[in-house]
């Protein structure tokens, strides 16, 4: 970390000012991490910034007879080494005066102060415009509504409140884990659907404004003032809003905490009532309404407001536990000045201090926010342009401009404008522009190695089958389960009544017709050709009837071990023609029948002869493979159910389907054969298979899932 300079060359411009804050500024002590900090608070424009206590011990002294000068020679006797710089102190003068906060013998000028007075006090609708996923329109001055009915939620925000909070939602979660599947099923076509989307607005409005007054009260409970009541256009929804700001003037944490949490408090209090109404009514529009609210509740809850990488609830809830006020911002700047003096080598570039868990923090949060945000801003493009393409799209668009193609932009401008790189420009273009370019270059023409994984079972070929060569009753098990079989040897005995009859009866007409044949023959000789061509006929009725009977067993092609399914259901069980009975094991190498998605089977093609198998039971030993065989045509039918994700395989299947089998997309199958034996490899033991096709390019394999996706999601 650089160490700031000490003195300050605008320090003239403010030594002999005398100056003091307004004298309505709110000033609370807090804890962050340890550290003793004073929040000042402006309940005018609610606004609130932090100060460490050498800081404020100056603001403290500053009375509007002293000047600047002055107080700080006092500070630097009284505290020593800990007094602030004057670097510091020109620094916090100017924010305190761009915020409107000390008031002055004569106006300040400070560098940089015009600048900050117009970003802080920029119209409302340029932020909206450089904002255009989070347009604010205020609209209502809330805080005497609020202090009239504070009275009514203020035993609900206590201790009894929050066991009766418990009390009423911890069921309703469960009864929803329980009905998860009806309440999740064809979700985009119900929620999307022309004729739900009036209703779906208005809940939605309806939710977020007990959200919204939630926070209000909690702030107001808690002794905040809250005058900025509004809609803001979130991603061109309108939401209701509160400025709950006067919050980070609450002293303790753990209050500011249950400020953050206070509206998905009272939306997961609203979606348990919804949800014990939704189980008790009979379908309609009421129990439609009341599925809007559960996940209208829900699903914000929890991929919005619950989650700490949006700057939503779940934000400063995490800010407030942590000790780490304005989180994304000061990640944000702590990766801005990295990127300043490493990649635009600019060496004065003074970075915030930061304790070494801090720093952690800021290097984490900003990245994976961003991540989180494309994530989920992607993630409803895809959902609504499953019904509305056009507007799935936009939203998509809008979502990477702002997230990825701005701050380019921007950042482009910087380096082609800013005085702070005038003397190194040229570096600062090879260093900011060169290495991003660079690392597009590389994505794109330099081949890496890709895999693609899948899951099989322990397959057999074909003439290593045990099945039956004729329909009939299982009689007896010629072979225990677990014994050697010779090639073509009857494993397994049938028996078929009616066919026994019918042989007795056939055999007994045969003869019948060949005496009589015998004995016509020398009295009339039509009527012995009339019974021997009856002889014929019966005769071969007879020889089919042998074939069937010799038929009535179960056999193998190839020697082995007998493996029977279910040998214990065998006896007595009537026996379809052709039906599987078992197996013959160690028959050759193993084979492990795979099931691949329409999405990798393009791969997969590619990687016909670098194959990698690791069979459930031997994790440790892998086994080398080749694609044999490939089903020519995808279908809905798994080899096994084990591969469902009900068995915890890797395929969504119809939860219709009584054996598991069927599934939601196509599936192709593959047959990969091990090069070497395996000894005791069961058949339907679940494999791993991993494939390497050949090497691509990232932007090449990434084009390719986006696109597969895109197409998934849009049926095309």
């Amino acid at each position: 970390m650089a160490k700031a300079a000490f003195f300050d060359d605008a320090w003239y411009r403010v030594a002999a000012v005398r100056c003091a804050l307004r004298g309505d500024v709110v000033v609370a002590r807090q804890r962050f991490r340890g550290q003793p900090w004073y929040v000042v608070h402006d309940p005018l424009g609610n606004r609130s910034h932090r100060v460490s206590t050498q800081a404020w011990w100056l603001l403290s002294q500053l009375d509007g007879r002293r000047t600047v000068d002055a107080v700080w020679q006092a500070a630097l006797a009284a505290l020593g080494d800990d007094a602030p710089s004057q670097v510091e102190v020109v620094d916090l003068l100017g924010r305190l005066h761009a915020a409107d906060l000390i008031r002055s013998d004569r106006p300040l000028d400070v560098g940089q102060l015009g600048r900050r007075r117009a970003k802080l006090h920029k119209p409302t609708w340029l932020r909206n415009l450089v904002s255009p996923l989070s347009v604010r329109l205020p609209m209502w001055d809330c805080d005497l509504f609020l202090e009239r009915t504070q009275h009514m939620v203020r035993p609900l925000m206590g201790s009894v409140g929050w066991l009766m909070w418990c009390a009423w939602v911890l069921p309703a979660a469960m009864l929803a884990l329980v009905h998860g599947p009806e309440l999740a099923g064809n979700l985009s076509d119900r929620l999307l659907a022309p004729g739900n989307l009036l209703g779906l607005g208005l809940v939605f409005l309806g939710v977020k404004l007990v959200h919204e007054l939630a926070h209000a009260y909690a702030v107001k409970v808690n002794g905040g003032a809250v005058h900025e009541l509004g809609v803001m256009l979130l991603v061109l929804a309108p939401v209701p809003y509160v400025d709950a700001s006067a919050a980070h003037g609450v002293r303790s944490r753990w209050q500011r905490a249950f400020i953050g949490f206070a509206g998905m408090w009272a939306e997961l209090a609203l979606a348990a009532g919804a949800m014990y109404l939704w189980w008790l009514v009979e379908p309609g529009i009421l129990r439609a309404t009341l599925h809007n609210i559960v996940l209208v509740a829900g699903l914000s809850t929890v991929v919005f407001n619950g989650n700490p990488l949006l700057k939503f609830d779940g934000y400063f809830i995490l800010c407030d536990l942590i000790g780490m006020p304005n989180l994304a911002g000061r990640s944000n700047e702590w990766w801005l000045a990295g990127m300043r003096r490493h990649l635009l080598r600019q060496p004065d570039v003074r970075f915030a201090p930061a304790s070494p868990g801090e720093r952690r923090w800021l290097a984490a949060y900003a990245p994976l926010s961003l991540l989180y945000r494309l994530g989920v801003m992607v993630g409803i493009a895809l959902f609504v342009a499953s019904e509305y393409p056009l507007i799935g799209v936009a939203l998509a668009a809008v979502a990477v401009f702002t997230a990825v193609a701005l701050p380019l932009l921007k950042g482009l401008a910087y380096v082609a404008t800013s005085p702070a790189v005038a003397r190194h420009r040229l570096r600062a273009w090879l260093g900011g522009i060169g290495l991003p370019v660079l690392l597009v270059l590389l994505a794109v023409l330099v081949p890496v190695p890709t895999w693609v994984t899948a899951q099989g079972i322990v397959w057999v070929p074909e003439c290593a089958e045990i099945r039956a060569l004729e329909a009939g009753f299982a009689d007896t098990v010629l072979i225990a389960n677990g014994q050697p079989a010779a090639a073509s040897q009857p494993v397994l005995r049938l028996r078929q009544d009616d066919l026994s009859a019918e042989l007795q009866r056939l055999s007994a007409r045969v003869r019948q017709l060949d005496v009589q044949a015998a004995d016509e023959r020398h009295r009339d000789r039509l009527a012995a050709a009339l019974s021997e061509g009856s002889l014929a006929r019966e005769q071969a009725a007879l020889d089919n009837a042998m074939q069937r009977a010799s038929h009535l067993h179960a056999a193998a092609c190839l020697p082995g071990t007998v493996r029977l399914l279910a040998p214990q259901d065998l006896p007595g069980r009537y026996v379809e023609r052709g039906e599987l009975l078992g197996v013959v094991e160690g028959v050759g190498p193993a084979t492990v029948r795979m099931a691949v998605t329409q999405q990798d089977v393009g791969l997969v093609r590619a990687a016909r002869h670098d194959v990698e198998v690791l069979l459930a039971d031997r994790l440790g030993r892998p086994h080398a493979g080749q694609i044999v065989r490939e089903v020519p045509a995808g279908d809905h039918q798994l080899p096994s159910a084990a591969l469902g994700l009900p068995a915890d395989g890797p395929v969504a299947v119809d939860p219709a389907d009584p054996q598991g089998r069927r599934t939601v997309d196509r599936v192709f199958q593959f047959d990969v054969l091990l090069s070497a034996p395996v000894p005791d490899a069961r058949v339907g033991l679940r494999s791993h298979v991993k494939l390497r096709p050949p090497s691509e390019p990232v932007a090449s394999q990434v084009w390719r899932r986006l696109r597969q996706l895109l197409l998934s999601r849009l049926d095309v």
